[in-house]
């Protein structure tokens, strides 16, 4: 078994879990813009851990899936799974709760 520490998220804080899936291209990113780059890889969310201080009446819950401001202020990212192909990744990073702008 993986040694690994759990991450807690503190204060107004939430922790998201994000997947990162790269689409199928043959483009290589070094030869396209930062938008292009954006459109080749499916970003999806899910809450999974809520500070003390995040607001009861916010209604942020584990397993909503969180639609983020366009400027959404990221913190503390960490990297726990990444595929061998290096198609999907699975971070899980710290976000402010103000930055949650609606919840699935």
């Amino acid at each position: 078994m993986e040694n690994s520490k759990q991450v807690i998220a503190k204060g107004k804080y939430v922790l998201v879990e994000q997947t990162m899936t790269k689409k199928s291209t043959n483009l290589t990113f070094d030869k396209i813009s930062k938008e292009q780059q954006e459109d080749l890889v499916d970003i999806t969310f899910k809450v999974i851990g809520i500070g003390s201080r995040v607001p009861e009446e916010y209604g942020i819950k584990v397993g909503d899936v969180p639609v983020l401001s366009k400027y959404s202020d990221f913190h503390g990212v960490k990297v726990v799974s990444e595929t061998k192909d290096k198609k999907v990744m699975i971070m899980h990073t710290l976000i402010p709760y103000k930055d949650i702008i609606a919840v699935e």
